[in-house]
């Protein structure tokens, strides 16, 4: 009977390490990674990158991390980064960002630019907007 609890116990120890990310050791240096979510875990107590990436080893859904140098801050984080952005004094320490490079925001005003802005107003007070088309 206890062989059978010992080999669920081996099994579930097997997904569980299956399930992580073996990305964790990879280190980015002067750069900082964006995440969908807050860490997980976070620490001003760590001194090095190196005790950050340690750390995270030692925490089972760590995913990926980020270390700030100037205040020795340590964020764990459950998921890969979304981005990832050249910037002195931070250090990340996961897979590389399922998107690769931060998307640029950018604005061309159009024609329909003014008729969404009066759409809106129309809706949000019931009359029509004053503005010119």
């Amino acid at each position: 009977m206890a062989s059978i609890y010992l080999v669920i116990l081996l099994a579930v120890l097997a997904l569980a390490v299956e399930g992580s990310s073996k990305c964790w050791t990879s280190v980015h240096n002067d750069t900082i990674a964006f995440h969908s979510s807050a860490p997980i875990t976070f620490s001003f107590d760590l001194k090095t990158a190196t005790d950050c990436q340690n750390w995270c080893g030692e925490v089972t859904k760590c995913q990926s991390w980020v270390y700030v140098e100037y205040s020795n801050q340590c964020d764990l984080h459950r998921t890969a980064a979304l981005s990832l952005s050249e910037n002195i004094g931070f250090t990340f320490g996961g897979c590389d960002s399922i998107n690769g490079t931060l998307p640029v925001a950018t604005f061309a005003p159009s024609a329909l630019s003014g008729i969404a802005a009066g759409i809106r107003v129309e809706m949000e007070t019931g009359y029509p907007s004053r503005a010119k088309h």
